[in-house]
Formats: C-alpha cells, sequence, structure tokens
C-alpha cells in the first residue's frame, strides 16, 4: 500500500530570518532561502517492491552508499523477515530524499531506522543532487499526517559531507557516531598511494611476508567470483571470525539469526558490472589453508572492506591479513577505483594504511511524545559512549567490563 500525503511549508520572504535551515545539496554554500526548494508531498510504501522503481533511479548517484542499494537492502530483509517502510519526500523543485527504514522496538517505541543498520559501515546519498530544506518539526507532523506508524526515525552512520557532497539530513538533532570510518585515496595510481602512508617501509614489509609464504610452500590470491568459490570462502571465513571472538572473549557478531544467510545472499548477487555484490578474497596455501580473508564491496570506485579475518594460527608468522590488503589495494589501483575504506572502527592497522578520516552522526526526528523521550535516551547514550572513548582510562576500563559480560 502506498499513501501520499501533499506538504505545504510555510515560507518567509526571501531575506527574512527563518526557523528552517537551509541546506545545500551539492555545493558548500548555505543558498538564500529563495533558491531552495522544500516539502511537497510524502510517499510511504509498506514495501520495497512498491518502491523499488524510483529506489533504483536514485541509487545511481556516484555518491550514493552501497548500504542503501536496493539489492543490499531487499537481501537483508529477506534473509532477517525484517519489517521495512520505505519514506520517499518529493521536493517542490523535482528533489527526490528515500529514507529505506527497517522498523525495530527499542524502550517500547517503535523505531525506524536504515534497513541492515548493524551491519552497514556508512549510510548516504539516497537523494537527488538538488538544493533541499526542510523543517524538523514540519516534516515530524508531515510524517505522522501520511500515516507513518512510528515514534522515531534513528538514522545512524551518515555522515556530513560524502565525495563533495552535502547531507541534506543534516537539520535533524544529531550526535557523533561511536565509530568513525577510515578511508585511503587512490588517486595518482599505487605508487602515489603508497607515498602517503610510508611506501617504502610497507613495500618492504610486503616482500618479507611474501618471502615467508613461500618457505611455507607458496600461496596465491583467490576471489569468489563463482557462487562455489565464493560460499566456500564465506564459511571459511565465519570459522575463522568465530575463533577470533572466542579467543576475545566476545560474543560472535556473525552468529545472530539470519545474519550469515545475509552474507550468503550477499557473495552470490551481482551486480549491473557482473560482479559479486560482496566480493570475497583470500590468501590461501598450497596446503588448502586460508591465511587471510576479506569480503569487499565496489560502488562507484567506492570500495568497503565490510569484514576481514585471519587464521589465528599463522597470525604470529607475519601479517597476513595486511599482506591480504596490500595486494586488494594495488589491484584497485589498477583498476581505476578511487578509494579503499576500511570501514567503522578504530583501529592501528586501519590508521597505518589511511589518509581520510570521515566523521559520521546518528540523526534523530521523533513523531511522537515517546519517541521524543527515547530519541533523547538514545542521544545520552551515544555522548556518553563518546565521553567515554575520549577518556583512554574510562575506554579501557570499559572495554574489561565488556570483555567481563561477554
Amino acid at each position: 500500500m502506498t499513501r501520499i500525503v501533499p506538504m505545504e511549508v510555510a515560507r518567509k520572504p526571501t531575506g527574512e530570518p527563518t526557523d528552517a535551515p537551509l541546506i545545500a545539496g551539492v555545493t558548500s554554500h548555505v543558498p538564500a532561502q529563495g533558491d531552495a526548494q522544500t516539502v511537497k508531498r510524502v510517499e510511504i510504501f509498506a514495501s520495497i517492491e512498491a518502491a523499488e522503481r524510483q529506489w533504483r533511479s536514485l541509487e545511481t548517484q556516484f555518491f550514493t552508499s552501497v548500504h542503501l542499494s536496493y539489492d543490499w537492502c531487499r537481501n537483508w530483509l529477506e534473509a532477517t523477515g525484517t519489517e521495512p517502510v520505505v519514506v520517499l519526500l518529493h521536493f517542490t523543485g523535482g528533489g527526490r530524499i528515500m529514507l529505506p527504514l527497517e522498523i525495530i522496538r527499542q524502550g517500547g517505541a517503535k523505531v525506524g531506522r536504515y534497513i541492515g543498520t548493524s551491519y552497514s559501515n556508512l549510510n548516504f546519498g539516497l537523494f537527488s543532487p538538488d538544493n533541499m530544506q526542510f523543517s524538523p518539526p514540519l516534516l515530524s507532523a508531515a510524517l505522522s499526517e501520511a500515516g507513518l506508524k512510528l515514534d522515531l526515525l534513528a538514522l545512524y552512520r551518515t555522515p556530513e559531507r560524502w565525495r563533495g557532497v552535502a547531507n541534506p539530513l543534516m537539520p535533524l538533532d544529531r550526535v557523533l557516531s561511536n565509530n568513525q570510518a577510515f578511508q585511503m585515496t587512490l588517486d595518482g595510481g599505487f605508487d602515489k598511494a603508497l607515498s602517503r602512508i610510508n611506501g617504502k617501509k610497507r613495500r618492504k614489509k610486503h616482500r618479507l611476508g611474501e618471502r615467508t609464504l613461500e618457505e611455507l610452500g607458496g600461496y596465491e590470491i583467490v576471489h569468489g567470483d563463482d557462487p562455489e568459490t565464493a560460499l566456500r570462502l564465506l564459511e571459511a571465513f565465519f570459522v575463522q571470525k568465530a575463533a577470533r571472538f572466542d579467543k576475545q572473549g566476545k560474543l560472535d557478531v556473525f552468529a545472530k539469526p539470519g545474519v550469515q544467510d545475509f552474507f550468503r545472499r550477499l557473495v552470490v548477487t551481482k551486480t549491473e558490472e557482473n560482479v559479486p555484490l560482496l566480493r570475497l578474497s583470500a590468501v590461501q596455501l598450497t596446503d588448502g589453508r586460508y591465511g587471510a580473508i576479506s569480503g569487499v564491496t565496489r560502488k562507484n570506485g567506492h570500495l568497503i572492506c565490510q569484514f576481514g579475518s585471519i587464521d589465528e594460527e599463522m597470525a604470529g608468522e607475519l601479517s597476513i591479513g595486511e599482506f591480504l590488503f596490500y595486494r586488494l589495494i594495488e589491484d584497485a589501483c589498477a583498476n581505476g577505483q578511487m578509494m579503499f575504506d576500511f570501514g567503522i572502527g578504530d583501529e592501528a592497522y586501519k590508521r597505518s594504511w589511511c589518509d581520510q578520516i570521515t566523521t559520521q552522526y546518528d540523526c534523530y526526528l521523533p513523531l511522537t511524545m515517546k519517541g521524543r523521550a527515547v530519541g533523547a535516551t538514545l542521544r545520552a547514550i551515544a555522548s556518553t559512549k563518546q565521553a567515554i572513548k575520549a577518556n583512554p582510562r574510562l575506554d579501557k576500563i570499559a572495554r574489561a567490563i565488556q570483555r567481563r559480560i561477554s
């Protein structure tokens, strides 16, 4: 079922102050109010199939992240059985913003968040590159009037700007996300990219790793470009990751219901370029062992390492994970890719590779009084986590407590 409700937004004459923030869609300047678009109407889709045509049209933008693509979200919903709702905002000048949401319960409230949020690294760009603005209170009222049966929108892990494009959702209440994203820019080719991160030392380390692997009997880099290989690599990843979590005393996040099925679907789904939506690669030794495995997505020159694992028995012999990263990044440069993204989470190895850190935000829009209360609680929790992470002593204590609880 689809409902369409018009939304008339009062506008003051150009030059007068306004309570509605002005948002630049593509350019970095704040436009005059008379140049901006305002929300005209709202569409709500109870199924993703009903929104597919417009969704696929929007996701072709070069700045739209893979996590908001139709096939990524479709696979998540099919694997987990999560209830979806898709919101499409239409603006006066033809601009559109689409919000593909899954409905969950938090604190007794119905919360809409981006589909598959728990396993996404960056959510951005399911909108047309137009100059748009809106008032959060008026948008909240319009969504409720359109029949959106939610208490709160919680849009996690979205940057203020991405690939030179401004995020039109920034007028919403927001706090810093707990984890930022780490990227390595690839412009200029592999040699230039390495030169920005101590290339001489990294090349030497790679040669030593290659020598060690040859002493172990040799190796090859294998890719899951066919379903059989992809699924075999994925099952090996699950085993390696489970062993790693067990060693660290952590819960296995890949063992949650539906998650493994989700990734099995991704690795056999092909993109328009006829490559896997999630491509697995591994360092395979001649004895059949996989020294390291990674899963990487590619969209419009942006590669994201969605996950990775190593053979714990080989961890002390060489930096096998970094060895695989080196080869994947080298290959990405040879194929004209623009960025290799290590995803969220602050780790020493990511900082050693990356020359760019992207700050991300969690945005909230309450639709009811209950949603306002739950949203305030979620923002407070996020701010507390940020304060703990900023204090090395508190962060160390928190990690120790988390390990003990796990």
